[in-house]
């Protein structure tokens, strides 16, 4: 009989919105706006990145998932409509204010660098030509997470969406992908360009994700997940793990965390993502899903995307000025710029995306296009619980 615990965690996850998501989402930002300001010597940037690589792999799994259990058939058509009304409005917004100002500012030409963000290829781009002055640098992240967007439900496809082939698979992609990376590094002296901004290299963190919607979908009592759960102190002994593993980072540099690092953090990460999704229900854990936390989640993803600017003027023209002033004013300028972006341009399309799902809910399959269904029917499923957006 699955136990308590384990029961309240699955009701978590079926419900409308899903604790803690949308402020884990805040706290990735916020995390790589401390570390792009110098903060720490901790690579909490890396940390914030992996958070959003876990929490999309869990997230796609989980809708791609859902949606084949209601219907039988996933809607390639639809998945992706919904990834670009989702991803690219505010994206291409951002990066025309951004390339305009830049262009006046700085009167630089870097056009192949912006093609490369703006076709999402800025991770390969940035190894390829390795340079100190890279514009929009941070679409790197960004990049790899719509590789794993064109790949992934292909995949589920492959896999007829049977979960044992899919639970393999995954299983295969983390360990021949952290395996890679050792072997890099320990013969070939790994190039830090090369490991940290490639998707090949970074796919694992998005496949443990993946792997968390696989195991939880069917609602099993494990025993590990009961003991990881059970306990309202248990997230302190994973953030304390975590802060260990990132202070041996900062001692033996890329070394340690192109082979150790990049596979125990997105593993501490999930485990600690599962722990606040069940513990935030209780009290000491429950600012994780309150306001303003669950606001800022929401505009986590413009707040991504603005940050970059924002903090490279804070670092430039105010180098002198404390931490203590600058970083709060990087976090609220980055989420300001957020919500004009969430208010004005996001939730149009969000709408419109709404709109669609709603029209096309009534049609008939022969006109719904492609299918990820392997029978290459067509079906268009119910609207997805609200907060599952990512």
């Amino acid at each position: 009989m699955t136990d308590l615990p384990t029961r309240r965690f699955y009701s978590y996850l079926n419900q409308p919105n899903i604790p803690a998501l949308n402020g884990i989402r805040a706290l990735a930002v916020i995390l790589v706006i401390f570390h792009h300001m110098g903060v720490t010597q901790w690579d909490l940037g890396d940390i914030g990145v992996i958070a959003f690589f876990v929490l999309s792999g869990f997230l796609i799994t989980w809708l791609i998932l859902g949606e084949q259990e209601r219907t039988g058939r996933v809607s390639i058509r639809h998945f992706y409509l919904r990834r670009a009304l989702r991803l690219l409005p505010a994206f291409y917004a951002f990066s025309l204010v951004y390339i305009v100002l830049a262009t006046l500012m700085h009167r630089r030409d870097d056009w192949d660098q912006y093609l490369a963000a703006l076709l999402y290829f800025n991770d390969y781009y940035r190894w390829i030509h390795p340079s100190a002055h890279v514009p929009m640098d941070h679409t790197w992240s960004l990049a790899v997470e719509e590789q794993f967007y064109l790949i992934w439900p292909w995949v589920c496809v492959w896999c007829k969406f049977d979960r044992r082939r899919m639970l393999l698979v995954l299983l295969w992609t983390i360990v021949s992908v952290a395996a890679g990376r050792v072997v890099y590094q320990v013969y070939f002296s790994g190039d830090h360009s090369v490991v940290y901004y490639s998707f090949h290299t970074r796919a694992d963190s998005l496949a443990i994700g993946c792997l968390l919607a696989v195991l939880f979908k069917p609602g099993k009592d494990y025993k590990l997940l009961a003991a990881s759960i059970r306990y309202t102190l248990s997230p302190i002994l994973v953030l304390v793990l975590l802060g260990i593993s990132l202070q041996l980072e900062a001692r033996f540099g890329f070394p340690f965390q192109h082979t150790v690092g990049l596979i125990v953090w997105p593993i501490l990460l999930a485990v600690l993502m599962t722990q606040w999704i069940a513990l935030s229900g209780r009290r000491m854990w429950s600012w994780v899903n309150a306001e303003p936390l669950n606001t800022m989640g929401k505009w986590s993803y413009a707040a991504y995307l603005w940050h970059w600017p924002i903090t490279f003027f804070l670092n430039t023209h105010l180098a002198t000025v404390p931490h203590l002033i600058t970083v709060p004013v990087g976090i609220l300028a980055s989420f300001g710029a957020a919500a004009c972006s969430y208010y004005l341009i996001e939730r149009r399309f969000l709408g419109l995306r709404n709109r669609f799902r709603d029209r096309a809910a009534g049609v008939g399959a022969g006109s719904t296009g492609r299918s990820l269904h392997e029978d290459g029917s067509a079906d268009v499923p119910p609207p997805p619980p609200r907060n599952l957006q990512v």
